[in-house]
Order: C-alpha cells, then structure tokens, then sequence
C-alpha cells in the first residue's frame, strides 16, 4: 500500500453510518511529520499510538525512526512495507518503561490516556528520553493543559490541539 492508498483508505468503523478515511479520523495530527522534517528530528519515542493511524504513521511517512508505545496490542495500521523497517512496537505501561543508560529520542510524543495524573508521570518520563523536544496531543484537554502548566513547558502550537516543548 502506498501511503496516498493509506491516507485515503476507508476505516472499517464500528459505527454503520461512518466509515472516515484515515484521513479524515486522523488526518490533523499528520502535522508532526513535517515538523519533524523540518526540524531535522530522526528517532522519536511515540507513547500512545492505538492502532497507529495518527502521529505514528506521519512520524514515519516524513522520515523518522519510530519506538511506539501502548498499553493494548490493537495496532493495525496496514503500512507501506518500507516503514516496519524503522518501527518498533512496545506494549508496556508508560510508569513501567525504561530505555538502556543514556538512550535519548529526538523527540518524546505523548497522546496517552489525558489523566492528569499519568500526564505528569509522562512529563517526567519525556524530560529523561527526550533530548530536543516533548510533543503533545490534545493541548486542550484539562488533563493535559495542567500538568504542562505545573511543569513549567512554554508550548509552540504546531497543529490542531498538538504542540511541541523545545528543549533546546
């Protein structure tokens, strides 16, 4: 499949009356692929990729090496083959999950479960893995907003409801 096939691939929804496309379900959050093209970002560890359709696909569709993280094994993304070479998936709790001494990702991406509580635990995780930028989906909700405003992160919108902290 080629990623045009992709992007324009009917969702088999569970809802009988709407059947999105992946872009049309996913579509805004395709902006952090050229944002990492842009900024010249490679590895990215993306925590909360569901089935893969969203940041994951467009972290990879621009270039990057991608660490994809959640805590259910349902991703289904139908890629084109050349991106499972610089894919790799992990099922794990993000409070359970350790890289080897000095592993930093260009950028740490969080799209998680928008609790406060586990949004700060991931804060903490991303300033560790990170070593250029923290990315966030769904700036706008409370239990995203607060703890980037508990941490301190001054936030550059890129896209519909997403953002990225600049480290350096």
């Amino acid at each position: 499949m080629t990623p045009e096939e992709f992007e324009y691939a009917t969702l088999s929804a569970n809802e009988p009356n709407w059947k999105p496309t992946n872009f049309q379900a996913h579509g805004r959050m395709w902006c952090v692929g050229p944002f990492c093209e842009k900024e010249g970002v490679k590895t990215v560890l993306d925590l909360g990729t569901h089935r893969g359709r969203g940041s994951t696909y467009s972290f990879l569709k621009h270039g990057c090496i991608v660490t994809a993280v959640d805590v259910v094994d349902i991703f289904d993304a139908p890629y084109p083959e050349e991106y499972f070479s610089r894919l790799t998936r992990l099922i794990s709790t993000n409070a359970n999950l350790t890289f080897p001494e000095g592993t930093k990702f260009d950028m740490v991406f969080i799209d998680t479960s928008h609790e406060h509580a586990n949004t700060r635990v991931e804060i903490e995780l991303a300033k560790k893995y990170a070593s250029r930028f923290i990315g966030f989906d769904d700036l706008n909700a409370a239990g995203v907003a607060q703890p980037i405003a508990e941490a301190g992160l001054k936030i550059e919108v890129i896209g519909e409801h997403i953002g990225v902290y600049r480290i350096v």
